[in-house]
């Protein structure tokens, strides 16, 4: 489904744009700040468990 849209299909808003611009500024600027994704998927399995 996903590979018969093109980009424009999916507008995105201000609000998101913004939301998304300062969450890769915060990104950018805390690298140490971000975890690996196993690590995210291994403790999201431990919290619903």
């Amino acid at each position: 489904v996903w590979d018969s849209l093109s980009p424009n299909d999916l507008p995105v808003t201000d609000a998101e744009k913004s939301l998304l611009d300062a969450r890769l500024a915060d990104m950018e600027s805390n690298p140490d700040d971000q975890s690996p994704w196993p690590e995210v998927k291994t403790r999201l399995e431990r919290l619903l468990r």
